[in-house]
């Protein structure tokens, strides 16, 4: 497996995980946490899957870039989302550190996963 290929599945997995957790919240705010989501990055769960399958078959950072036109800002998003969900948790949680603990750990490992991603593609433009 290609260093891309398995970068892309660790956002895969990010991503996966990110609407799998829509599963546990109130059946009222769902909606709400994926427009957010859709809105914050520029893409639904759905959309972003398709975005990193092509990806997937990329075997070199310039083939990703060319391949999807744009991703490194599409990325920053998606990263910004990840980065930003332990605030967004204490909004919605309270302040149950456990909880809010957990949070920060998977937006820290959902956040390096989009980085190195974002910046194995951007070594296209060196």
């Amino acid at each position: 497996m290609s260093e891309g290929a398995a970068l892309v599945r660790a956002v895969r997995a990010a991503v996966d995980d990110a609407e799998t957790e829509l599963a546990a919240m109130p059946f009222l705010i769902r909606p709400m946490v994926k427009r957010g989501f859709a809105s914050r990055t520029g893409k639904s769960y759905d959309q972003w899957r398709q975005v990193l399958d092509r990806l997937a078959v990329a075997a070199t950072p310039v083939e990703a870039a060319r391949a999807v036109p744009g991703i490194g800002e599409a990325l920053a998003s998606l990263a910004e989302n990840f980065r930003g969900a332990p605030e967004r948790a204490r909004r919605g949680m309270g302040n149950d550190p456990v909880a809010i603990g957990r949070v920060e750990e998977k937006a820290r490992v959902r956040t390096a996963a989009v980085e190195a991603l974002r910046a194995w593609i951007a070594d296209s433009a060196n």
